[in-house]
């Protein structure tokens, strides 16, 4: 019976199917900060290493932008503001790690890190 269910599976391309999810940008906003504490980085340059990749192959420059300001500026909670991860050199556009950043994106290994703030 089984044996059966996978081969019909596979007569259906059902089997070992991978969907990629595209554009989250809570997953982009972890990977920039991991990319980020390893060396500096332009803005326009991680654009497009990012844009590179398949996920975020239609992202556009605002909603990068976006994100960035986010990291660079946190947001606020009900303890206050919180999470800036990211230096955002806006002269010459270049993007540093923040105190703290490294440990953040060593241990937080999953896409939404649940602080209390809000209901994942």
């Amino acid at each position: 019976m089984e044996c059966s269910a996978l081969l019909d599976a596979v007569r259906h391309d059902e089997l070992d199917e991978l969907r990629v999810p595209v554009g989250h940008l809570d997953v982009l906003s972890q990977q920039l900060v991991a990319e980020v504490t390893n060396r500096e980085w332009h803005e326009d340059e991680l654009y497009k290493q990012f844009k590179s990749s398949y996920p975020y192959r239609d992202i556009t420059k605002e909603n990068f932008s976006d994100v960035i300001r986010m990291l660079s500026e946190g947001y606020s909670t009900r303890r206050g503001r919180r999470s800036r991860y990211i230096h955002y050199d806006s002269v010459n556009r270049l993007l540093r790690p923040a105190r703290g950043a490294k440990i953040t994106a060593v241990t937080n290994g999953g896409a939404i890190p649940d602080h209390f703030d809000y209901d994942v």
